[in-house]
């Protein structure tokens, strides 16, 4: 830790176990969980999916880039040794993932960026056949409220410019993305990832409550704060290796 100048008050910890079981680490504690090309070695990511959604506090994110694939791989492909250590076996077929992290309780998972990967050895290759593999990066939001599906009940959300790496554009996902101070149109799923979770501060906008006939409006600015910087002193988070 000294090394990175958390010497007075460090608020970082190191734990070892399994990603399926994060028995250290208490219900509904932390903030945002990251992980980069870790779930697809997991052979349970049901349990994964459910344990990241225990650990999260409500309004909690799970950031994550992981590898997925166009179609369900047959067994000998899914578990060959190789294709396992390369990060392309565990691969989940994409809609299988989406399905999932909505049963597990991520109600509305969103895609950030997406890229093709190419497989540049022949023998692995023919192995994988037809099927594309793909880097997605999701966030998946524990939320109850969400709605099932997007819907549309007048909110808008400007952004404030108050993150200090994004000072003009803010993306939120691959369909919203947020010029500073320019009011957008958003759903109610989306007004809710952004009121709701630790964007909150970085956001003026109107809410309104539900699809009835005379909807009740709360307009509020709230305090810029820097958001990522000093994330690490007000936000709890974990992140697998």
């Amino acid at each position: 830790m000294e090394k990175f100048n958390f010497t007075n008050g460090s608020n970082v910890t190191f734990h070892q176990g399994y990603i399926e079981d994060l028995k250290d680490i208490g219900t509904s504690t932390v903030d945002v969980v990251v992980s980069n090309c870790v779930v697809n070695l997991s052979p349970r990511k049901d349990l994964v999916m459910k344990e990241i959604f225990r650990v999260l506090k409500d309004g909690g994110e799970f950031y994550f880039s992981d590898v997925f694939v166009d179609r369900r791989l047959p067994s000998d492909i899914a578990f060959d040794p190789v294709l396992h250590s390369e990060c392309l076996g565990g691969a989940l077929y994409v809609r299988d993932f989406v399905t999932l992290a909505k049963n597990t309780g991520f109600k509305d998972p969103r895609v950030i960026t997406t890229a093709p990967i190419t497989i540049q050895n022949d023998e692995i290759e023919a192995k994988c056949g037809m099927a594309r593999f793909t880097s997605i990066t999701f966030r998946l939001f524990k939320i109850d409220s969400l709605d099932s599906f997007c819907e549309d009940y007048g909110q808008t959300a400007t952004y404030l410019g108050s993150i200090d790496s994004s000072p003009s554009l803010f993306v939120l996902d691959d369909k919203h993305s947020f010029e500073v101070q320019r009011p957008e149109r958003v759903c109610a799923n989306t007004a809710l990832m952004l009121s709701k979770t630790r964007q909150v501060h970085n956001w003026e906008k109107r809410i309104q409550d539900g699809p009835e006939v005379n909807l009740r409006k709360n307009l509020f600015s709230l305090q810029v704060q820097k958001a990522f910087q000093d994330c690490g002193r007000h936000i709890g988070s974990l992140r697998f290796f």
